[in-house]
């Protein structure tokens, strides 16, 4: 279990990574104003991805984390895909949108997660793992997006 989330927090990485380096060329195929490009890589996924998290962060604490988590994964997942799908600027940024609420709901719910599976002395090193998927996730997302 503890695997699978520190995978999840790793793709959640690397996507905005990837998402950030092919900027240029999303700006250039959608004929985008610096402004338009800035919405959407930055407002559209940031504000969206840390607003999510307060009422995921509540919902986890209510309800079966496993099934948010899994629901937070397949809904950025179908995001993701529709930012491929994307016409314009309004397209990619509701897309971006989505991604990050999707994304926003994961971190809360496995941290509680997280915190279900392991004892009090087990916890520290626990998150710390989980906490290695953000640098899994930086490299992976850096080596994938420079390929790109």
């Amino acid at each position: 279990m503890l695997g699978l989330l520190t995978l999840t927090s790793a793709f959640s990485v690397a996507d905005r990574l990837v998402f950030s380096i092919l900027l240029e060329d999303i700006k250039a195929a959608f004929s985008l104003s610096d402004t338009e490009l800035g919405l959407i890589g930055g407002a559209a996924f940031s504000i969206i991805y840390v607003l999510a998290g307060f009422p995921a962060a509540r919902l986890a604490d209510r309800s079966t984390r496993r099934t948010i988590v899994a629901a937070a994964i397949s809904f950025w997942s179908l995001m993701t895909a529709a930012c491929g799908l994307a016409t314009g600027f309004w397209t990619l940024f509701l897309a971006r949108t989505g991604v990050g609420v999707g994304e926003g709901c994961s971190g809360p719910s496995s941290q509680s997660l997280v915190a279900d599976y392991f004892t009090r002395a087990e916890l520290a090193k626990a998150m710390g793992f989980l906490t290695i998927g953000a640098s899994m996730g930086t490299a992976g997302g850096l080596l994938i997006g420079g390929q790109l």
